[in-house]
């Protein structure tokens, strides 16, 4: 279908960090195929910073912003783009609805939803919930309409990601020791995810190399519940903007944390991505670990587990040693140094 390499293809992800991070992929396998296509994504104002750091994508497309327009406008604003397929990888109602009554032409989906079938011309069956796939694997299901299937492993699909590594200023920079193993804790997953306990990241502490300096990061309302403290931390909460943050994260030597959006940062950034799990099917790491070289999971190993689904705090992500994960990072400073 070389009659795409001069059209525009959009991809739809208006949700958070981590599930964006892993659609790009499907930007570097698009612009493989249709080098000249003109590749539109549309997110949240809140992932504008990471999606235009990736060097695959043309424009990003606020769909916060689109939202402030009244509906004649939103269905205008959507014809002017000219959009020949769009790919809606995260389900929205609204806006499926909005591109059916902007003509676009082509409107890619799954079969899952019910009103898929109104607003989407073709949907695609496969189940996210029953497969054991990587949810990035998952994601290129939706490009075969118009580019051949295959069965790509991750390794593969984070080679797709071409992320400009950001610019930096010296009010970053100057955060970080020039001479030590910097090290971040984000703790916190905005109920995301299963969370190790205050308790382990306290006691993970304790056994870490006395050189290491230890940045503990999050939103502003995480870090009031965040009670981290020791010799060598440094509370940074609410403190930076996700651009600052991206490059905070990219000038660090390690980042540990439960399944969130910042552990799919680390990954990209390719640094050390250490990243807590619990061995619960929907949120294990066999569908939800970051891409990259650097990433290392911990998760207990044992049958996927449900006993946790409803229970807080979750036994199978605090059964993760506070030993085990300082071991693995002292390892990591040590070599460092050599």
């Amino acid at each position: 279908m070389r009659t795409l390499d001069t059209k525009t293809i959009a991809i739809s992800r208006t949700d958070g960090i981590g599930d964006v991070i892993l659609t790009l992929p499907l930007c570097g396998i698009i612009k493989k195929n249709y080098p000249n296509s003109n590749l539109l994504f549309f997110g949240s104002s809140y992932t504008k910073d990471i999606i235009t750091l990736n060097n695959d994508v043309d424009s990003f497309i606020d769909y916060t912003n689109l939202l402030t327009l009244n509906k004649k406008e939103q269905i205008e604003y959507l014809k002017s783009l000219k959009i020949d397929i769009i790919l809606f990888v995260f389900p929205n109602r609204y806006l499926s609805c909005l591109c059916k009554k902007a003509k676009i032409k082509t409107r890619i989906a799954t079969s899952h939803r019910i009103y898929n079938l109104l607003y989407c011309n073709k949907l695609i069956n496969f189940s996210r919930k029953n497969s054991f796939l990587h949810e990035a694997q998952l994601n290129t299901f939706l490009l075969s309409p118009f580019i051949k299937n295959k069965d790509y492993s991750k390794e593969e699909l984070f080679n797709f990601i071409h992320f400009i590594k950001p610019k930096t200023d010296s009010t970053i920079k100057n955060k970080l020791s020039n001479t030590s193993f910097n090290l971040i804790i984000h703790p916190k997953s905005k109920g995301s995810a299963r969370e190790w306990s205050m308790d382990n990241y306290n006691k993970m502490i304790t056994f870490l190399d006395k050189d290491i300096k230890i940045f503990v990061c999050g939103t502003e309302n995480e870090g009031k519940s965040i009670k981290i403290e020791g010799e060598n931390v440094t509370i940074l909460t609410g403190t930076m903007s996700l651009k600052e943050y991206i490059e905070f994260i990219s000038l660090s030597d390690c980042l540990v944390a439960c399944s969130t959006g910042p552990l799919h940062l680390a990954g990209i950034l390719n640094i050390n991505a250490v990243g807590l799990f619990a061995p619960m099917k929907s949120i294990s790491p066999q569908r939800w670990q970051p891409l990259g070289n650097k990433v290392k999971i911990f998760c207990k190993d044992k049958p996927l587990c449900n006993d946790c689904k409803k229970n807080s705090p979750c036994k199978c992500i605090n059964d993760i040693t506070p030993q085990e994960v300082a071991s693995y990072i002292n390892n990591l400073n040590r070599n460092k140094n050599n």
